[in-house]
């Protein structure tokens, strides 16, 4: 990754930026199978929606909890 940085910052020309950006851009999103990409985003969605569940749970928690604190 770092000599497309380098040679990112050395490229003087917009069309030398581009090909560069473009260069980064195949290395980083697509160095993988299309298979595994997909079941690790169909994960990654399964464990964020997890999260996100776990975090709303856990609000709605924290707040009915304050709410009968305050209430005696």
């Amino acid at each position: 990754m770092f000599p497309f940085i380098w040679a990112y910052e050395d490229g003087t020309n917009n069309s030398q930026l581009a090909v560069f950006c473009d260069k980064v851009f195949d290395k980083v999103f697509f160095s993988y199978n299309f298979w595994i990409r997909t079941k690790t985003a169909n994960y990654a969605l399964v464990l964020s929606f997890l999260v996100s569940s776990l975090s709303i749970t856990t609000m709605v928690t924290l707040i009915v909890n304050l709410i009968k604190r305050n209430k005696k």
